[in-house]
């Protein structure tokens, strides 16, 4: 609910070793002890210490009864604003490993390996052509990469904003539609953790997504793309290369069957992505 964290990365600013209300209550030191109170319950020895560096007494943080959001928010406390752990119903365990995962230091080296503008290829399930697509990792977050796109589906233009953010050894997107459509997800391996896909030249990888399309079905459908880093000619910009990789998605969105490179994408996108 606090945004703080208890595990490794000892600098990052939120974890309860930098926080001054749990040192001044000597509250427990090791992640195994933090990680046990929350499972198991606090015990009784405990209980003043962390009832104190919330603010509350004793008695209320003991309650079951106790709404502790609802405590915390009334006095000001600033509640957390990043995982929506609440939302999503999976208490602190989510937003622990996610900040674990995302750390800032993560997240630079991650964007310094893939920042700058895809070439996007998509089959969607059940259709044949080969869809393009066109992605600019531009910026950073706190906890995540910023991603935007643009695609052309049924003779319309879509732009989309993204956010990226690695669970386990994995990454995971997920994106929006500017006209809040379209919202979907994709998946791909995180190249910080398989030593090959981080050295690829081009740079490229390969993943699964779903989206909803916003048909009037409602039916969602899954997708399989590969997505291929360019390298900006000779005084262009990203932006400028970001442009031109939109017009060319604006003016051929799709490959057909029969029509050149089509075998060859399609090939190339079923075909197992080797990481060992």
């Amino acid at each position: 609910m606090l945004g703080k964290t208890w595990r490794r990365d000892l600098n990052n600013p939120s974890h309860v070793l930098n926080w001054e209300k749990w040192t001044e209550g000597d509250l427990p030191r090791s992640p195994t002890t933090i990680d046990r109170d929350i499972r198991e319950g606090i015990p009784e020895n405990r209980l003043s210490g962390y009832a104190q560096c919330l603010g509350v007494l004793p008695e209320t943080l003991a309650s079951p009864n106790t709404d502790m959001v609802k405590v915390l928010s009334e006095q000001g406390a600033p509640l957390e604003t990043g995982p929506p752990s609440l939302v999503l119903g999976y208490r602190n365990s989510f937003p622990d490993r996610y900040l674990e995962h995302n750390r800032e230091s993560y997240i630079s080296d991650l964007f310094a390996l893939m920042k700058g503008v895809y070439r996007v290829y998509y089959v969607l399930h059940g259709v044949e052509p080969v869809h393009r697509c066109t992605i600019w990792i531009h910026g950073t977050e706190a906890y995540r990469l910023l991603l935007r796109g643009r695609f052309t589906m049924f003779g319309k233009e879509n732009l989309f904003n993204a956010n990226m953010f690695r669970w386990h050894n994995n990454l995971h997107t997920h994106f929006l539609s500017e006209n809040g459509l379209e919202f979907g997800y994709f998946m791909s391996v995180d190249p910080l953790r398989h030593n090959l896909v981080m050295r690829r030249d081009p740079f490229w990888l390969k993943g699964h997504g779903l989206t909803d399309r916003g048909l009037a079905d409602n039916a969602p459908i899954s997708f399989i793309f590969r997505m291929e880093k360019l390298t900006p000619p000779q005084g262009m910009s990203l932006r400028q290369l970001w442009e031109q990789e939109s017009e060319a998605v604006r003016k051929r969105p799709y490959i057909a069957p029969g029509e050149p490179d089509h075998t060859e994408l399609w090939a190339g996108m079923l075909a197992t992505d080797e990481l060992i």
